[in-house]
């Protein structure tokens, strides 16, 4: 522990000192966050903050359960009787019809469920001109997940240091000075503020404010506190704001608590501040230090140094400004977005009471009206959260909060299924959710609203965390039971059309189409469909999973499991369209945005499997040609949606272009700070495309989708140019791997660790002949549980 206190405070000795910094590892700048979008955050998973570093600080708080309101029964009382005139509607080709229909008895007359709010704020005003403030500097290192502000006024020397700490669930802030200072320190909130108060009774100096979540009835109330602590000098109250004096270092530590998980709300922030106090600032850094950076150094990746090592120097702003001009000069600021995007899924999605996953913010907001609500978007973004947890070797730590969430929702979704559809077995989601697991549609469009199919995409994060961890306790508890009522539902849901099963009213995720000649509104946009390329492509892996989930468990022949096997083989295939594509929906539609940012009718190329080159060559290609279309047509246009291009040429093994879509997402999708935005500056910030990010590179380095450990299968040589190495890097079914590679890329040396003793199948970009311990690979070799392996050029 002593080591962790020396490293934390050299760290903030090397900031003040000499301000040099890790290129592949520390954002920084030498101006105060002007507005949000440059602000740095850190979160311990439930909590976040960001801090401005101005001479007024403002720090953001955030506590991920504040949403507005509360459960809402939001089921249309005509869905039931409503939706198989909607499908028949569809068969006849009455897509208006259908439409409309749908959207006047199938939506909630309240089509919307909770809101993500904002927890509050502390300000810090150290009485300064921000004007005066000299040798600035602020700067966020994602190994550690510390942010800090140094700078000198009036020729003394300031720092801030602020750390979430999961250990001991807690916010601390540290202001210190080579002088003695004044601040004085308050609690804010915008609306909904029941009471504030300060005091420093009984030798505890203590900011309280109790708030609500907003307006609807049984909102959340919650506790935010703030206990400040000085090594000297005195505090005194004024009104509802604390007054340091006279001291050199000034500690706040801060909690908010919801009565989403604590009827004692304030109880628990006294609890939680009460030990921290005790602990003092030091410790909990230290703690909240080493819980950090070993969770992020679970899994290490190096693209080399840039070929211009001062430009790493630069202020991040300034790096991104070059990187659109002279992206192949610093290799390290892909290696700092990629840093930066593991820093934000161990801030804002860990295992904790009532976890909570990352929402469409992550968890960190400054306002009560985030964009799209900052819900759990579950057609595509909250899935992208979790796309890359498991190879990253961080699934137990931070995807165990998703879970959580299904598990709150799928009572509501079983309840959904029979009022809203009739069917009494089985459970069904749409595409938003919220902290009380809403599972009703949202919003009010054919090309978005009523998609029942969303309780099939999140069961394949289930088996996929089991790929990576062999959790088989959670796979047989939790998992398969999820699964086989996911299954249940379409058990009478999938319907008999042309031979084969489909689903239907359905659609393909926020995409419209032109109705046909033959229907009756010609020309007009629609989206609502029956048998979406999509929603088959769902259910072949939800069976696949389950047939694979009572293998794992040891009873392959279980009823359930030749159930869906044989259901599996009724499935509607997947058709190649006209100019050679996968088609989207169930016939050739006219696309009225062939550019469209989902990649829906691709969802069995990247995340799922049907499509891999290594098994169905067809479809690869069918796939290649629809993806290629999507970005000839301007597709890739927001910043989540260039991720999964990424990812998915990646998966096409097409290293170049999958390396520039990646490189596409830092020349115009992020803000200065390294957020993700909708679609470039000016458009809102949403954490998706930071996460969709991480998978993109992981696809290029190393796949195992296919059973395969495939090395290096689509990394350009661009990428390549100054070498480079993965560290502990998990592939599916037991394995981890280390790999070093040169320029080209040319594999140096891959050591891969057998975790379960599985039989390991290999093979090298462009199927290149290895070398296993020295011997010609020449197939699938047997492992022994620990055993290591190394491969290298034959």
């Amino acid at each position: 522990m002593l080591f962790q206190v020396v490293a934390a405070l050299s760290l903030v000795v090397a900031r003040t000192a000499c301000q040099t910094y890790n290129g592949s590892t520390t954002i920084h700048f030498t101006t105060p966050a002007g507005d949000y979008t440059s602000v740095l955050p850190i979160g311990n998973g439930r909590l976040g903050i960001t801090m401005y570093g101005s001479a007024a600080e403002k720090l953001v708080l955030n506590e991920d359960s504040i949403w507005n309101g509360n459960f809402q029964n939001r089921v249309n009382p005509n869905a039931k009787a409503a939706w198989p005139k909607v499908r028949q509607d569809l068969l006849d080709n009455k897509y208006n019809e259908a439409g409309n229909y749908g959207l006047a008895n199938m939506v909630p007359e309240n089509d919307e469920p909770g809101v993500y709010n904002t927890g509050g704020y502390l300000t810090a005003d150290l009485g300064q001109n921000q004007n005066s403030m000299a040798d600035y500097t602020r700067w966020l290192d994602t190994i550690s997940g510390i942010t800090g502000a140094n700078y000198t006024y009036n020729g003394v020397q300031f720092s801030r240091l602020a750390v979430a700490s999961y250990p001991d669930n807690v916010l601390a802030i540290r202001f210190s000075s080579e002088q003695p200072f004044d601040a004085t320190l308050a609690l804010g909130r915008d609306e909904n503020v029941y009471n504030k108060t300060a005091s420093t009774s009984n030798g505890m100096n203590q900011l309280l404010t109790y708030a609500g979540s907003g307006s609807s009835p049984g909102g959340l109330d919650f506790a935010m506190q703030a206990r400040a602590v000085v090594d000297s000098g005195s505090v005194s109250v004024d009104s509802n704001t604390l007054k340091a004096s006279g001291m050199k270092t000034l500690d706040v530590f801060m909690d908010i608590q919801t009565t989403y998980r604590e009827s004692d709300y304030k109880g628990a922030t006294d609890t939680s501040l009460d030990a921290a106090v005790s602990k003092g600032f030091d410790t909990i850094r230290n703690n909240a230090v080493q819980d950090h950076s070993n969770l992020h150094k679970s899994m290490q990746l190096s693209f080399g140094s840039s070929s211009n090592s001062a430009i790493t120097q630069n202020t991040t702003d300034q790096r991104l400004a070059a990187f659109k001009n002279s992206p192949d000069d610093d290799i390290e600021l892909m290696t700092l977005v990629y840093n930066f995007g593991r820093h934000l899924i161990i801030g804002s999605s860990r295992q904790g009471n009532k976890a909570l996953p990352a929402n469409l913010m992550g968890l960190w907001w400054n306002t009560n009206s985030p964009p799209f609500a900052g819900r759990f978007t579950i057609n595509i973004n909250i899935e992208m959260n979790y796309w890359a947890v498991g190879a990253g070797n961080l699934a137990p730590e931070t995807q165990m909060s998703l879970f959580d969430l299904m598990d709150v929702a799928r009572p509501r979704a079983l309840q959904m299924a029979k009022d809203m559809y009739g069917i009494e077995q089985g459970l069904v989601m749409h595409h938003n959710t919220d902290l009380w697991g809403d599972s009703a549609p949202t919003d009010n469009g054919t090309e978005y609203t009523l998609w029942p199919m969303s309780a099939p995409w999140l069961s394949t994060h289930y088996l996929e965390h089991v790929r990576f961890t062999n959790d088989l306790d959670l796979l047989k508890n939790r998992a398969l039971p999820f699964m086989l009522d996911t299954a249940a539902f379409y058990d009478t849901f999938l319907f008999e059309y042309n031979g084969s099963m489909v689903t239907g009213p359905s659609l393909s995720p926020e995409n419209p189409f032109y109705m046909p000649k033959d229907s009756d509104s010609p020309g007009t946009q629609t989206g609502m469909d029956i048998a979406p390329a999509m929603d088959n492509q769902l259910l072949w892996q939800l069976y696949n999973d389950i047939d694979e989930a009572y293998s794992l468990l040891g009873d392959p022949n279980n009823s359930n499991a030749t159930k869906y096997r044989a259901l599996q083989a009724k499935l509607r295939p997947n058709f190649i369209g006209s100019y050679g594509e996968i088609l989207e929906w169930r016939y050739e539609y006219v696309d009225a945005d062939p550019g469209h940012r989902h990649l829906s009718p691709l969802w069995a190329l990247h995340p799922g499997k049907q499509f891999s080159p290594l098994l169905n060559e067809t479809l690869a290609n069918a796939s290649r040609i629809l993806l290629d279309n999507r970005m000839i047509n301007g597709g890739g246009n927001t910043g989540w949606s260039r991720a999964w291009v990424s990812a998915s040429y990646a998966r096409l093994l097409d290293a170049d272009t999958s390396w520039a879509n990646a490189q596409e997402t830092l020349k115009h999708f992020l803000l200065v700070n390294l957020w993700n935005t909708d679609s470039g500056s000016g458009t809102p910030y949403q954490i998706d495309g930071n996460f969709g990010f991480l998978s993109a590179i992981q696809e290029m380095i190393m796949q195992s989708h296919t059973g395969t450990v495939h090395l290096l299968p689509a990394l350009s040589s661009n990428a390549a140019k100054a070498g480079g190495s993965v560290t502990n890097m998990l592939a599916r079914y037991g394995f981890s791997v280390d790999m070093e590679w040169d320029e080209g890329p040319k594999l140096k040396q891959a050591v891969i660790t057998s975790n379960l003793g599985n039989e390991l199948t290999l093979r090298l970009t462009n199927g290149t002949a290895i070398n296993v311990d020295g011997n010609a690979y020449k197939g699938p070799v047997k492992t022994s549980k620990g055993q290591k392996l190394t491969v290298t050029l034959a």
